[in-house]
């Protein structure tokens, strides 16, 4: 039991970063970009990545916690990561209007 969620949490951050370049178009969240057209989009990615890691584990804690099902776990990540990145994707996409 023990082990399974070990790997629940750790495949968390591959998932994370994923995400991180999936946005950002970028391969490393540490360094800033040099170029200034793509620092809001590397911002977005690290934001979203950071996201998807809280709604990871705190759908893993409600879990384990709750004894939700996994199916009902994947739902809840699912639904408090889109809540949460969507308030950043619109200030980006307002942010591009201008520029």
């Amino acid at each position: 039991m023990f082990g399974s969620q070990a790997a629940n949490y750790i495949l968390l951050f591959p998932l994370a970063y994923f995400v991180f370049v999936f946005i950002s178009e970028c391969f490393n969240p540490f360094v800033r970009t040099k170029n200034p057209m793509k620092r809001k989009r590397w911002r977005l990615g690290r934001i979203a990545a950071l996201i998807t890691l809280l709604a990871g584990v705190a759908a893993l804690i409600a879990m384990t916690v709750f004894s939700l099902s996994p199916r009902l776990a994947v739902g809840m990540f699912l639904c408090i990561g889109a809540l949460l990145v969507l308030p950043s994707i619109v200030k980006y996409k307002k942010s591009q209007i201008w520029e």
